[in-house]
């Protein structure tokens, strides 16, 4: 099942808007915002650890469109997904600068 706002509210049996008002005030961030950056931390992990590629993971992540995911990959991480997978292969393997 995927993770939405809707889905959550409906779990913790609340009114979406309720929930979402709820969360921001304890969390210091929206809803959408902590399910995003959940996405992108699912994201980083299966980039350096598969060899699946950039969309499938943006597809398993829950991401709707190749150019949706680039732009907020890239929003959160500072760079690209391919030029993180290049690092982090780098990293694992002792290439990396330091």
């Amino acid at each position: 099942r995927a993770l939405t706002v809707n889905a959550v509210a409906e779990h913790v049996k609340l009114n979406p808007n309720y929930a979402m008002g709820v969360f921001q005030r304890v969390m210091q961030q929206t809803m959408k915002q902590y399910i995003t950056a959940m996405r992108i931390n699912h994201v980083r992990a299966l980039l350096s650890d598969t060899d699946k590629t950039i969309l499938d993971i943006a597809l398993t992540a829950g991401f709707r469109s190749s150019s949706r995911f680039y732009s907020t990959f890239t929003r959160y991480v500072g760079m690209p997904p391919q030029q993180y997978r290049k690092l982090s292969q780098q990293r694992r393997h002792g290439l990396a600068l330091p």
